[in-house]
């Protein structure tokens, strides 16, 4: 639906053994659309019709939140999967995001590309930090902005599924701090030595707190499990609010020793689905216009 997966960020991953390609087709938001994958090319198709570029097929599909077993990787994980979270929500939201992320990933490989050849000064290597540096400024504005609009529906949903007032931060923490060009020149000796880029959007994190304490180093794991529930649907919450296009909800079930570890059977946010069930009960205004769809 969004041409991003859960899963891996590589779609050849997702090829079968021996099968030169792999295709996802169904009927969602009223249209029938379709994208196959062969040789790190897509065909992109709605109605039938061919799309040009990803930006094309995304125009008018709708905004999903993805919810799944591995999601208390978002608070006890290493940092890709937080920036991966962060950015599947901008991408969907903030006007220009995908684009900016897009050519920042690509000038960070060519510049670690120069640096890991000995390569690392001279017309090529400023004009890819230049890039560099112009698109991960967008980035770090845009995850941050998405850090800001968060933490009030999280620490609302964190409240409803664990039942009680406990704080919740969310502070997003930019490895290039105030000045990402002026950081970049501080550690130039050291990326000529390593061979990388070592500060930017890419090494990013957002520190997660509960009660004031790390989340991830001091929460239990009902309370890491719950904080992630809550993540997921202060996301779906932001869509709702700022999207104004029809949501759509993966829904992922939870094993019974999972949910019971995430959250109380009885809660009124998320109770454990079995496959091809109803919604789960949400509190009053929360999933307006949301479609669910519950399987293992």
């Amino acid at each position: 639906m969004r041409l991003h997966s859960p899963r891996t960020r590589r779609p050849n991953q997702m090829v079968k053994f021996d099968a030169p390609r792999f295709g996802v087709a169904g009927r969602v938001w009223g249209r029938e659309r379709r994208v196959d994958f062969c040789k790190g090319t897509y065909s992109l198709k709605v109605e039938g019709e061919e799309r040009g570029t990803r930006g094309e097929y995304l125009a008018d599909g709708g905004l999903v939140v993805w919810m799944g077993n591995e999601d208390r990787e978002l608070v006890t994980g290493p940092s890709e999967g937080r920036r991966r979270y962060l950015d599947f929500l901008a991408s969907q939201i903030v006007p220009g995001y995908r684009r900016a992320l897009s050519r920042y990933k690509k000038a960070l490989q060519e510049r670690n590309a120069l640096l890991r050849d000995g390569r690392g000064s001279g017309r090529e290597m400023d004009s890819f930090t230049k890039l560099l540096v112009e698109h991960g400024r967008e980035v770090t504005a845009g995850r941050a902005a998405m850090i800001a609009s968060l933490e009030k529906p999280v620490t609302w949903a964190q409240g409803a599924v664990g039942g009680s007032e406990e704080a919740v931060g969310l502070t997003y923490k930019a490895a290039s701090g105030d000045d990402f060009e002026a950081s970049l020149a501080m550690v130039r000796e050291k990326e000529l030595r390593q061979g990388m880029t070592l500060v930017g959007p890419h090494r990013d994190d957002v520190k997660l707190t509960l009660g004031g304490l790390k989340a991830s180093d001091f929460g239990s794991e009902g309370q890491q499990r719950t904080l992630a529930l809550a993540l997921k649907l202060g996301q779906g919450e932001l869509l709702r609010e700022q999207g104004g296009r029809p949501r759509s909800i993966c829904w992922m079930i939870f094993s019974a020793s999972s949910t019971r570890a995430a959250v109380n059977a009885s809660s009124p946010v998320c109770q454990k689905a079995p496959k091809s069930s109803s919604p789960p009960p949400m509190p009053a205004g929360w999933g307006r216009g949301w479609t669910w769809r519950c399987g293992r």
